[in-house]
């Protein structure tokens, strides 16, 4: 993985497009941090007894998860920013409260190729069930989160370790 998720595509040649970003780039490096690093961290917050775990992650692509580590036991969430301008000023936040040397307009300025990635995501979610957050104000959208995974835990709908 010598070049970051916003420039692989040009690894495999050909012209930039949303095909060269999805299937040169994105799809090939999750596949690699997927079956390689996020599916066993998952496995092992499991088998500590179901260990209370956040996942951030660019690379979430359901389809390259495991199904142990999909089967119940972890509630998969997506969120996202459907808003394009609030999107760009949380990244361009971000350094004064949790990427202290991480410059926000680095990343502002890969919004469009993000995007893609978040379309592809939001769509792999839609087919597997899995539930996607609108991230437009922070404060909402974690009691929206906490409300859905609590009633995941009260419903049964989450197996126990």
């Amino acid at each position: 993985m010598s070049k970051s998720v916003y420039e692989a595509w040009s690894l495999f040649g050909g012209e930039e497009s949303e095909q060269s970003i999805l299937r040169g780039g994105y799809l090939e490096q999750g596949r690699i941090l997927n079956t390689g690093g996020i599916n066993q961290v998952l496995r092992r917050a499991i088998s500590n007894g179901g260990e209370p775990l956040v996942v951030e992650t660019l690379h979430f692509i359901p389809s390259q998860l495991e199904a142990d580590v999909m089967a119940g036991v972890i509630p998969p969430l997506y969120l996202y920013i459907s808003d394009e301008r609030v999107n760009a000023e949380r990244l361009l936040e971000r350094e004064k409260y949790t990427h202290f040397s991480s410059p926000g307009h680095r990343l502002a300025r890969q919004l469009p190729r993000y995007r893609v990635m978040m379309r592809y995501s939001l769509e792999e979610c839609g087919r597997m069930g899995i539930r996607a957050f609108d991230n437009l104000d922070y404060w909402r959208t974690r009691a929206e989160v906490l409300r859905y995974v609590n009633e995941m835990a009260r419903s049964g709908r989450l197996e126990a370790h």
